[in-house]
């Protein structure tokens, strides 16, 4: 989780998480980053719970847009077959 975080501020700096993470150790001691990137874990892994058991995107989160997103006939076809799978897997 601490390694996601540091990903977090690196590839999410205008997320509402990154802005809070900046916000705090902005007096520049090393040890209170340490501390705080412990601490921005924790609230990275309460917004993933909440992205998953409710839909709720962090605030300020970019996500990327959908690989399965049809482009073309053939990718269509697989859109339908792999709807088609997931229901039989239910």
């Amino acid at each position: 989780m601490i390694q996601l975080a540091w990903r977090l501020l690196r590839f999410q700096k205008d997320s509402g998480l990154a802005r809070w993470f900046q916000a705090r150790t902005s007096d520049g001691r090393g040890t209170t980053r340490k501390t705080m990137i412990l601490a921005l874990a924790r609230k990275l892994l309460i917004a993933l719970w909440r992205l998953v058991t409710t839909g709720e995107m962090p605030h300020g989160v970019v996500s990327r847009p959908n690989i399965m997103t049809a482009s073309s006939k053939e990718d269509d076809d697989w859109d339908i077959s792999l709807a088609a799978l997931l229901r039989v897997c239910r």
